[in-house]
């Protein structure tokens, strides 16, 4: 089976969606995370059925995180207010993803991300090739998701804009 990622980046959203040979996925998984500054609601989906309230998916500032237990239920909902130094919360960001069970963890962008060296140490040795960085993230806004896999330790899919 070959699986392709597919992100639709638009103006105001960022739609990323799995897509296969011959219909051979069991779980299709849609994100869609407004742009900064967009008034349209974010969207998490399975099989296209909501799997939360678009309401309760709404950014937090900083770093939003979903994370699954089984595949057709979100476990845990967290975020993380990043700053520029390092400090506590973002000690916090790496050892919580650092330790946490979670079978699949989705992660995506509020208002006002911000990043530190030590944070995209972090995501570097992920294998993210796409995450901003803190330099860019103290000169713009982005629109950050990802699938990060906790017992692979690996960033699976990214998508900035």
């Amino acid at each position: 089976m070959t699986e392709t990622l597919m992100a639709d980046i638009g103006k105001e959203l960022i739609t990323v969606r799995m897509v296969s040979e011959s219909n051979a996925v069991t779980y299709k998984l849609n994100v869609g995370i407004p742009s900064a500054g967009n008034a349209k609601l974010p969207y998490l989906k399975l099989n296209d059925t909501d799997l939360q309230p678009q309401a309760s998916l709404t950014p937090s500032a900083g770093l939003n995180i979903r994370g699954f237990a089984v595949p057709t239920a979100i476990a845990e909902s967290k975020y993380f207010t990043l700053t520029t130094s390092e400090g506590s919360v973002n000690d916090g960001f790496i050892e919580y993803m650092d330790s946490s069970q979670h079978k699949l963890m989705i992660l995506y962008s509020g208002k006002g991300l911000k990043s530190s060296p030590r944070v995209d140490a972090w995501f570097a040795s992920k294998g993210s090739v796409n995450w901003p960085g803190s330099v860019c993230f103290a000169r713009f806004n982005y629109t950050y998701i990802a699938l990060y896999s906790p017992s692979s330790k690996k960033i699976l899919a990214e998508v900035y804009h």
